[in-house]
């Protein structure tokens, strides 16, 4: 069963291409559950309940799940956390040299298709190639919808008041929002 804590949403077009993985791949890493209390559902998830639900609507199965007995309510929640949240990211250069690699042995239409990427992401890693546009996921879909990716960065306060300097500078006499000039800033880097 799933739990009712979990503050993780994915959207729509990025359910589509975790079906699309779990169809295309199968479990590339196995949901995480605990053990519960007597009179509920025997398992608990802690991580993976949407990859469960696409696996449920789409009846692939087995599912495979590690379980982790003896967890507490706290240390589930505090586990949830971590398991969504404390991944690491990737480093755009490594991750556009990856992409290039890829693309030795397949086709952008496959790395759009089968990646969890949307097209402006793509074209920011690899600003010289000319994307296609495909729909989101193998599913015919609707319009995808607007998304938003929001994380949070711990900074020393000195690196906070460079990242605030550098904001305010490429902003320049533009009227634009910090995001897009953080954006700019990263479009810079990866050109250089």
């Amino acid at each position: 069963m799933a739990n009712d804590w979990n503050p993780n949403v994915v959207p729509d077009d990025m359910l589509a291409k975790a079906r699309d993985s779990l169809r295309l791949y199968g479990w590339l890493s196995p949901i995480v559950v605990r053990g519960v209390a007597a009179g509920r559902a025997p398992y608990q998830i802690v991580d993976g309940e949407h990859r469960w639900r696409l696996a449920v609507e789409d009846q692939i199965d087995p599912i495979p799940a590690f379980c982790i007995d003896g967890l507490s309510d706290q240390d589930a929640k505090k586990a949830t956390i971590i398991l969504n949240d404390l991944h690491g990211q990737a480093r755009p250069d490594k991750l556009s040299a990856l992409f290039r690699d890829l693309l030795e042995g397949q086709t952008l239409e496959e790395l759009m298709v089968a990646l969890p990427y949307d097209e402006s992401v793509l074209s920011s890693l690899l600003p010289e190639i000319e994307l296609p546009s495909l729909p989101v996921g193998l599913l015919p879909s609707a319009v995808p919808p607007a998304r938003w990716v929001e994380r949070t960065y711990r900074l020393p306060p000195e690196a906070a008041e460079v990242l605030d300097e550098a904001l305010t500078k490429a902003r320049g006499d533009d009227e634009i929002e910090p995001w897009q000039a953080l954006e700019r800033i990263a479009a810079e880097f990866l050109a250089s």
